[in-house]
């Protein structure tokens, strides 16, 4: 696996707006109806679409639904090489936190970092 085709930083852009599109059209729908049932209704749906999106299919399949669609998969690396050893959900879990702190430190500003390195990650 050395030889490993990294996604270009495009199609990892769009693969995040196709699960921000598939989770947020239904939040919006929940934050902007007049209708308590509704809303509570659809808010039970975008967390639902959001736990089996980025936890369920990420340890299953390597990818999200946005990341299916743009044929994109997440590796884990071990020893400096792409492991191919399943996701587990701790693993998952540990780094949207680990990933979520740096961008909220760095203002969102370690995205960049897919556009400058070889291998086209950020900084978690």
């Amino acid at each position: 696996m050395d030889n490993q085709n990294y996604s270009n930083p495009l199609t990892r852009i769009l693969a995040g707006a196709i699960d921000a599109i598939i989770c947020g059209v239904p939040y919006l729908i929940a934050a902007f109806s007049n209708n308590k049932n509704i809303s509570i209704i659809f808010l039970g749906v975008t967390i639902i679409i959001a736990i089996y999106n980025f936890y369920f299919l990420v340890a299953k399949n390597r990818a999200t639904i946005g990341m299916q669609f743009m044929e994109v998969k997440m590796f884990k690396i071990e020893n400096d090489k792409i492991s191919e050893a399943p996701l587990s959900y701790g693993y998952i879990i540990i780094r949207d936190i680990i990933s979520g702190i740096i961008s909220d430190i760095t203002y969102g500003v370690e995205l960049v970092c897919i556009f400058f390195t070889k291998k086209k990650q950020t900084l978690h």
